[in-house]
């Protein structure tokens, strides 16, 4: 009898072990200490600058016209993601406001599922902005209540004259899934005005976009999930690229030199940033929250610290990890074209 009950007890210790182990998040220590920008230079009034808060949140601004990709703050918790979900509005207001974002001139869902799109409505509502996206994205914001006025609907390839900034976004493809189960959604569409709450496998993909933004100081492309469509981008030139990881590493060797090869080379980039590798489901805070071992490894099967590792490999390009929050003048993050075959060798204290 002792050793029937010292076995169970030796299993349920195992077991609780284990579930306390894929509820922890991953350790993302090395590759943040080692790639993270250290100090930020001070941005003049009128210069380029972006800002990176959280996921494939992306802030490009030059003082006087701003531009957004996604707005997603409210991070359900796995928990409450079993139940319909809605925008958190206090978690909202406080990430902007953290951002300093005040008013904003386009939002733009890089994609329409929850991670992306959640928010965009609330974000547009409260900064004056209009919604740029698909045709799902322009359903979530009809949903939400927003004038058609507010609303552009791009289906292959749409540009928008924002001050001086031009936006493009271009319909690309999203990251496909190895296990194909994850890819039951691709190409399915939101065909009606989406009113909050809703179950997140509600909010369809509706179609990936590369976000193009021009400027006289530079420009750059922002991919959001990890596909690409041959031939998508030639004659694209970006100076900086935002780079979505999530599940490169779950790719073959061949599938990763293509991404790269459509995405970076051919728009002749000289840094990339990732994105879309943090916690989908931890609230953000003042640095990036590493997902947990249950949806990365297990659930989704997408690998960010693998993904996030094959980026920061790369030796050609400058690769730096952004701090949360900070606007950055792009001019550190794009070297000088005289010392271009140097940029790995700039320390992350640039």
């Amino acid at each position: 009898m002792k050793i029937v009950v010292g076995i169970v007890l030796v299993v349920i210790t195992v077991i609780g072990g284990s579930v306390v182990y894929v509820l922890q998040p991953s350790d993302l220590g090395d590759l943040l200490e080692t790639h993270t920008l250290t100090s930020v230079e001070t941005v003049a009034p009128a210069e380029l600058r972006v800002s990176w808060l959280g996921n494939t949140n992306v802030l490009v601004s030059d003082g006087v016209n701003h531009i957004l990709t996604d707005g997603w703050f409210s991070r359900p918790s796995l928990s409450e993601l079993a139940k319909p979900v809605s925008t958190d509005m206090a978690v909202v207001k406080a990430s902007l406001a953290k951002a300093g974002i005040t008013k904003l001139d386009a939002v733009i869902p890089v994609h329409s599922h929850y991670d992306h799109l959640m928010d965009a409505p609330a974000v547009v509502d409260l900064t004056g902005a209009v919604m740029m996206g698909s045709a799902s994205s322009a359903n979530a914001a009809r949903g939400w209540g927003l004038d058609e006025s507010r609303i552009i609907s791009v289906d292959a390839r749409g540009s928008q004259q924002f001050g001086d900034f031009r936006v493009t976004i271009l319909r690309s493809k999203h990251y496909v899934f190895v296990h194909s189960e994850g890819n039951a959604d691709v190409g399915q569409e939101i065909t009606e005005p989406l009113v909050q709450p809703v179950n997140v496998m509600d909010y369809h993909e509706g179609g990936a976009y590369a976000v193009l933004i021009e400027h006289p100081q530079g420009n750059v492309l922002i991919n959001g999930s990890a596909g690409y469509v041959e031939g998508l981008l030639a004659g694209v030139h970006a100076d900086l690229v935002f780079l979505g990881v999530a599940g490169v590493a779950r790719q073959s060797p061949e599938y990763q030199q293509q991404y790269w090869q459509e995405v970076v080379a051919t728009t002749g980039a000289r840094t990339v940033v990732p994105i879309h590798w943090d916690a989908l489901t931890r609230p953000l805070g003042d640095e990036p929250q590493a997902p947990i071992r249950l949806l990365d490894r297990i659930m989704l099967k997408v690998d960010m610290k693998e993904s996030l590792a094959w980026l920061m490999g790369k030796s050609e390009v400058f690769t730096p990890i952004l701090p949360m929050w900070r606007a950055i003048p792009l001019r550190q993050l794009v070297p000088p074209r005289e010392t271009e075959n140097v940029v790995n060798s700039v320390s992350n204290s640039r």
